[in-house]
C-alpha cells in the first residue's frame, strides 16, 4: 500500500510541474493577460484531496482511504494539465494561421520557403498527434499517465518551435509585401503618367491638324 502511495506522490508531483509551466504559459496566451482560471480550478480540487489523504494518514486511518484520496487528486491535476495543454495547442494553432494569414500564398512561399516543404505538413502531423493526445486522456489508466504527460509536453514543445519559426519570417513577409505594393503602385504611377502623356499628344495633334486650319 505505501508503494502503491508513493507511486502516486510522484506522478502528481511530476504533473504539478508540468501544470505550473503549462499554466502560466496558459495566462500569457490568454486574452489580456488574464489568469486561466479552469486549470486553478483542478487545482484546487487536488490540493483539497491532497489534504484528505495527509490528514488520514496522521489520523491513522484506513490506507484505502488515502489511496482513493490521492487518487482523486492525480485525476483532478491530470485534468489541470490536459486543460492548459489543449489551450496551449489550440493557442498556438490559431496564432500560425493568424499570422500568415494576411500573405498571399506566393508570397509566403519566398519568405519562408520553409513552410510548404516542411513546416505545413508537419503541422498536419501534430494536429494528428494532439487529437490523439486528447483521446489518450480518457483511456489512460494511472499507471500511464506520466507517459501521455510526457508525449503532449514534447509535442507541445515541438509546436513552440513552428511558432517562432513562423515568427522570424514575418519581418521578410512584411519586406515582400511592401515591395510587390510598391511595385504595384510604381507600376501604376507610370501607367497613369503614360495614359495622361498619350492624352496630351493625341490633344496636341489634334489641335495642330486641325486647330489650325482657317
Amino acid at each position: 500500500m505505501a508503494d502503491e502511495a508513493t507511486r502516486i506522490w510522484q506522478t502528481i508531483v511530476e504533473l504539478h510541474q508540468a501544470v505550473k509551466e503549462f499554466s502560466l504559459e496558459a495566462d500569457e496566451m490568454g486574452l489580456g493577460y488574464k489568469t486561466f482560471l479552469q486549470p486553478a480550478q483542478e487545482q484546487k480540487h487536488t490540493l483539497e484531496h491532497i489534504i484528505r489523504a495527509k490528514a488520514d494518514e496522521l489520523s491513522g486511518g484506513k490506507k484505502a482511504y488515502t489511496i482513493k484520496s490521492l487518487e482523486k487528486a492525480l485525476g483532478h491535476s491530470y485534468r489541470a494539465f490536459f486543460d492548459s495543454a489543449d489551450f496551449i495547442s489550440i493557442t498556438l494553432r490559431d496564432k500560425i494561421l493568424d499570422t500568415l494569414a494576411p500573405y498571399p500564398l506566393d508570397i509566403i512561399a519566398i519568405a519562408c520557403p520553409d513552410y510548404f516543404k516542411t513546416i505545413k505538413p508537419r503541422l498536419r502531423q501534430l494536429d494528428k498527434r494532439i487529437a490523439k493526445h486528447r483521446q489518450a486522456k480518457d483511456a489512460a489508466k494511472p499507471t500511464g499517465i506520466a507517459s501521455v504527460v510526457k508525449e503532449y509536453q514534447q509535442t507541445l514543445t515541438e509546436l513552440g518551435a513552428i511558432y517562432d519559426q513562423i515568427m522570424s519570417c514575418v519581418p521578410d513577409l512584411e519586406a515582400e509585401k511592401l515591395r510587390r505594393r510598391k511595385t504595384f503602385i510604381w507600376g501604376l504611377a507610370i501607367k497613369i503618367i503614360i495614359g495622361i502623356a498619350v492624352g496630351v499628344i493625341v490633344i496636341g495633334l489634334g489641335v495642330y491638324l486641325f486647330g489650325s486650319k482657317p
